[in-house]
């Protein structure tokens, strides 16, 4: 909060200016194949929760860096 409201820190003003790239890389997160939207019955504890997130994020990630590479190919 102190970086937001200190007007003398372009901090605040950065992390607006990038707040429609933010909002469209959550989005995404949401609306791919292999999504986070929800999560099975199976996963409730935090510590599964935890696990099936950093597996999803890493799952898109590796998605997304394989289509680049495919892209250049």
């Amino acid at each position: 909060m102190a970086l937001l409201e200190n007007l003398y820190n372009a901090f605040g003003t950065t992390l607006f200016s990038c707040r429609r790239a933010i909002e469209q890389f959550f989005g995404h997160l949401t609306a791919v194949g292999y999504d986070l939207s929800a999560l099975p019955p199976w996963i409730r504890a935090l510590e599964r929760v935890r696990r099936w997130v950093a597996a999803k994020l890493l799952l898109i990630t590796f998605m997304r860096a394989f289509r680049k590479r495919k892209r250049r190919a």
